[in-house]
């Protein structure tokens, strides 16, 4: 199943204007960040809704790679080895993302095993809210058959890379983002954002969910009486 967003309306544009994020993506030895380690930082600074600047770190782990995480993301014994220490990758990233809010897909997962190992390392955790393009495509595409991230960036014809491997997977959440709020924009009657904002907000109040939703139902609501004034 494809979804076409051709036919956006003039203020999908409008909302990427003097608007940033970084996406950001990880890959680990295993799904407990106490047990495993992060082997692979990937992430990508978008600017007025392009693509800026990228930061990618292989990191060198204090255990051997288990075959499964070989076999899932292609990364060799030989490729880790010449990686740099988790302490420097992790400093370096903070510095790269700055204060620029993030963008995740399955973000309790990426930002959580991050906050672990800088807690870890002694190093202050990440500030930044994150968007969770995992948790938005749920509420907007229940249709899907799933939610990974393959599926999804088939669905909006986003061209697929090296999937599992970080600065790739970064890159398409970053696309996706933009996708699917252009989506929203487009497709998702005014009505059904205020409502779906109001409930947010009453659940998770003060989100990044909730300020995401604010924000395309404000440029909606601003689009409409536009075009009102116009007829």
């Amino acid at each position: 199943m494809s979804i076409s967003t051709n036919n956006e309306v003039n203020c999908s544009e409008k909302y990427w204007q003097n608007r940033s994020f970084v996406s950001l993506d990880i890959e680990t030895t295993g799904l407990d960040p106490r047990k495993s380690e992060i082997i692979e930082i990937g992430a990508v600074k978008f600017v007025n809704g392009k693509e800026y600047a990228t930061f990618a770190k292989i990191i060198k782990p204090n255990t051997p790679l288990p075959v499964f995480i070989k076999q899932l993301t292609g990364i060799k014994e030989e490729d880790v080895s010449a990686g740099v220490s988790a302490k420097e990758a992790l400093l370096e990233l903070n510095s790269f993302i700055e204060d620029f809010p993030l963008v995740c897909h399955n973000a309790p997962f990426d930002i959580g095993f991050i906050q672990h190992h800088l807690a870890s390392l002694g190093l202050p955790g990440i500030m930044n809210p994150a968007n969770d393009t995992a948790e938005i495509s749920r509420i907007y595409l229940p249709f899907i058959r799933n939610h990974k991230l393959e599926t999804l960036a088939t669905a909006f014809k986003i061209s697929p890379g090296r999937y599992h491997r970080a600065l790739n997977d970064a890159q398409v959440t970053g696309q996706l983002f933009i996708a699917l709020t252009h989506f929203i924009i487009a497709y998702i009657p005014f009505e059904l954002n205020v409502f779906l904002q109001n409930l947010v907000g009453y659940l998770e109040s003060n989100s990044i969910l909730d300020a995401y939703l604010k924000d395309i139902v404000s440029l909606q609501r601003e689009h409409a009486l536009i075009n009102y004034d116009k007829d």
